[in-house]
This record gives structure tokens, C-alpha cells and sequence, in this order.
């Protein structure tokens, strides 16, 4: 875990030069780091590292597309209401979810799994 956390500065660096008009070279460059970068976190990342890089992404979307300081606050606290809700109700979010993906016939067996140690009450992997 602490390799893919490691890189994860440059990792990010690479994503934003992509997302920035810079010359050719810059964005060639980017995508090789970014590729080079995604292949070692499809690897060995966690499930954090995937948070932080979806998190930058949208901050940086969000900080690029609205020009008025105040509507960027806005938004970002809308956001992270939004996601403070999801967390607390995390188990009520995972079951919808396995029931919309099961009525689409579609089974994914993590879901399944979480809610099935959420019910014996083992949820805690003891760490």
C-alpha cells in the first residue's frame, strides 16, 4: 500500500498537465505517465488511491468550469454533503445498489458479500 500511495504526487501531476493547454510534448509525456501510473495502480493500488485520483478529478472539473469563487465553494460543499450522506448510510446505499444491479440481472459479488458480513454482524476485518 505504501508504494501506490508513493507515487501518487506524480500521478497526479501527470493528470493535470493532460487536463492543461500545454504544447504537444507536455501532453505526450503526461500520457505516458499517466498510462505508466494507471497500470501500476490497476496492480497494486488500493481502493484509496482510486478516491483521492477520482476526488482531484472532480475538484479539478469543478475549479476549471465555474469562474465565481463563491459558486465554486457552493459546489464543493454540496459535494461533500452529498458524500458525508452517502458514507453514514453506506449499507442502505449498497443494498439499492444490489437491488437495481440484481433487477438488471447483473450480480456483483462484492456487494453481495458486504452486506452478507454486514448481516452476521463480521463487517470488521479486524485491522
Amino acid at each position: 500500500m505504501g508504494l501506490s500511495y508513493a507515487i501518487m504526487p506524480p500521478f497526479l501531476c501527470a493528470i493535470l498537465m493532460f487536463f492543461r493547454n500545454e504544447t504537444l510534448i507536455w501532453r505526450i509525456l503526461s500520457c505516458i505517465l499517466f498510462f505508466c501510473g494507471l497500470i501500476i495502480y490497476m496492480i497494486i493500488g488500493s481502493r484509496g488511491c482510486y478516491l483521492v485520483i477520482l476526488g482531484t478529478i472532480v475538484l479539478y472539473v469543478v475549479n476549471r468550469k465555474i469562474n465565481s469563487y463563491k459558486k465554486r465553494i457552493m459546489v464543493v460543499s454540496i459535494l461533500g454533503i452529498i458524500g458525508n450522506i452517502v458514507i453514514n448510510n453506506f449499507i442502505i446505499v449498497l443494498e439499492w445498489l444490489s437491488n437495481t444491479l440484481n433487477y438488471l440481472g447483473v450480480e456483483v459479488y462484492a456487494i453481495q458479500k458486504m452486506l452478507y458480513y454486514y448481516s452476521q454482524d463480521k463487517l470488521d476485518n479486524g485491522r
